[in-house]
């Protein structure tokens, strides 16, 4: 911590980080209020949600709550800053978005305004975890879980990713969640649409100034 606070721009990480996941938990609330699927962690909340009539968001937190206990008790290097953030607001953040949204977007919306909302979301998404990435303060509880895995395998985290996501999504069929065309759009186009901003974003000024 020491270190971190001697960063003259750590604050300003911090702050990219928070508005990251605060993006990506927007994208989440859209689709909730669509109703045509999540991505793959989300179909487990989702499912989690439903079964134990708890709030989304609530879910979210349980969900992640089990990561970083399990974190703590074996691989305590996963524990991170990104880690605790998305812990701590993830959840009241979906509930929040959910709350504002209200009856503006409902399942009965035209089918183009739902691709509308399905496109938006989806970068909307990609653009968030570029955000919370880029600083390097590490990962969320859902992606140090295939860090994890990753590290303990050797196998490529690329490939691991794949397997994260399908586990997610069958333990969220299980549980009563459901598919849908967000969910095979966020596992084909959220990682070619961080790779775009990450080339197009990553001269920008302010974001190299954040991954210094």
């Amino acid at each position: 911590m020491v270190i971190m606070l001697k960063d003259s721009n750590y604050w300003i990480k911090f702050m990219t980080s928070v508005i990251g996941i605060a993006i990506t938990c927007f994208s989440a609330s859209l689709f909730y209020k669509i109703n045509m699927g999540a991505d793959p962690y989300q179909v487990f909340a989702i499912a989690v949600h439903k079964q134990l009539g708890i709030s989304y968001g609530q879910a979210n937190m349980l969900l992640n709550g089990i990561i970083v206990v399990f974190i703590l008790f074996t691989k305590r290097k996963y524990l991170n800053v990104s880690l605790f953030l998305s812990l701590c607001i993830s959840g009241p953040l979906i509930d929040l978005y959910n709350a504002w949204i209200g009856t503006a977007i409902q399942p009965d919306l035209s089918i183009y305004l739902k691709l509308l909302i399905i496109a938006a979301g989806i970068l909307l998404l990609a653009f968030g975890i570029y955000l919370y990435i880029a600083p390097r303060l590490g990962a969320s509880p859902a992606d140090s879980v295939g860090l994890m895995i990753s590290e303990a395998t050797k196998v490529p985290y690329k490939r691991i990713r794949i397997v994260t996501d399908t586990l997610y999504t069958v333990v969220g069929l299980l549980l009563g969640g459901s598919l849908g065309i967000v969910t095979v759009l966020a596992v084909m186009l959220t990682g070619p649409c961080i790779g775009w901003m990450q080339k197009w974003l990553g001269e920008h000024r302010f974001m190299k100034y954040v991954t210094v």
